[in-house]
Order: C-alpha cells, then structure tokens, then sequence
C-alpha cells in the first residue's frame, strides 16, 4: 500500500511538472478564498492519511503502524495552520489529535511488531499528549509569530520537563525552528542529537538526512 501512494503521488507530481513546462507557468498560491473552500477537504485527506496508517492490517507485523506517514501527516496539517487565515479550532484540533496518538507509538507493539491492548501497555512509554501537543505547537508558533518566541517557549519545556532532553521529537523540533531562525550549526546539531535518541530505523535516516540538508 505505501509503495502504491508513494508511486501514485510521484505519478501527480510529474503530470503537474509536465503542464507547468507546457504552460510556461509557476506555481501559485490560490487567493485566500479559494484555499478556504478547500480547507474542509484538505483536513479530510489528512485525517484518513493519519487513521488509515496508524492501524494498517493488510501490512507486515512490524509496519501494522506505519510512523512515518502518520508523522507526514502531523507534519502537512502543521502547514496548515502556518497560514494565520485558516488557523482555527478545526485546523488546530486536528493536530493535538494526531499528537495524542503519536504518543502512544512505542506503547502499541512489542519489540517484535504485535500490537498490546491499551490495559496491557506501559504508560512509562507514552509520550506525554500535552508535551506532545506543545512541541508541535512550536513550529505553528515559529512560522505564526517568530522563530525566537518558539525557541523561548521550546527552552521553558525542556526545563520544566527535563525528559524532554532524551526525546527525539523535541531535538526534531528545536533543529525545525533552528532553521527558521537561520541558525543552521546548532539546527544540524539538534537535528543529529534526534537521530541519536531515535531508536528506529527510517526515523533516524530522516533524520540523519535532515541534519545533512542543512548548509552551515
């Protein structure tokens, strides 16, 4: 199934490219109005993006949870609300609720991929809804209003939640607003440091290549 999406996703991007070259034409942003109207529609694909990988029965055992685009998801809905026009309850709901079930990741299989019933899991593994939902709140907050405000708010978790520090999500996050605020040494030192605390292995590549994106 992810090979299909990602095929037919790739097969989208090349028609795209194709009618651009033909027409001579960039890509635009549509006038505010339009991107209202199609608000409701983008929250619905991501919602079944993030649903549908989240519990994937026709995948092998240890990809019954597919992290990787569940997080993609997270990470397009965030674009969403980077835009202060159509930030809303509705647009900023949705990823706390993606946030809520990401915290339960490590806590949903055992190390050989079968998924453990919620009365069975070690609540030691979740990570905290809240934290989570502050930490994505960051990078809303860096594109919004500015990347040191991020930061600041960034620094007051890790101090008043010291396990932040041994959280890969949270480096992730502080090398993402590192970048905005065009401090790109110390954004691919955190973007490694969450490669380092990452403990599974397409994360810590993205991550890895994150960190190598980054021009010092």
């Amino acid at each position: 199934m992810r090979a299909g999406y990602l095929e037919y996703i790739e097969k989208r991007l090349y028609r795209a490219r194709g009618v651009f070259r033909k027409i001579g034409g960039k890509p635009r942003m549509p006038p505010i109005a339009e991107l209202l109207d199609r608000t409701a529609t983008v929250l619905a694909t991501l919602y079944l993006m993030f649903t549908k990988r989240y519990y994937s029965p026709n995948q092998t055992e240890t990809e019954i949870i597919q992290k990787d685009i569940c997080l993609e998801a997270l990470r397009l809905v965030l674009n969403v609300n980077e835009k202060p026009e159509l930030s809303n309850s509705e647009t900023q709901a949705l990823p706390a609720l993606f946030a809520f079930h990401a915290a339960r990741f490590e806590a949903r299989q055992n190390p050989t991929g079968e998924l453990i019933g919620f009365s069975e899991q070690d609540r030691l593994l979740y990570i905290l809804p809240s934290p989570s939902i502050e930490i994505s709140r960051c990078y809303v907050l860096a594109k919004s209003h500015s990347p040191q405000e991020a930061l600041i708010h960034l620094d007051r978790l890790s101090q008043e939640r010291p396990f932040f520090n041994k959280m890969a999500n949270y480096h992730a996050a502080v090398g993402l607003v590192l970048e905005e605020s065009k401090n790109a040494q110390k954004a691919k030192m955190a973007w490694l440091r969450a490669a380092e605390l990452s403990k599974h292995k397409k994360e810590i590549e993205y991550l890895k290549k994150r960190a190598e994106r980054v021009q010092i």
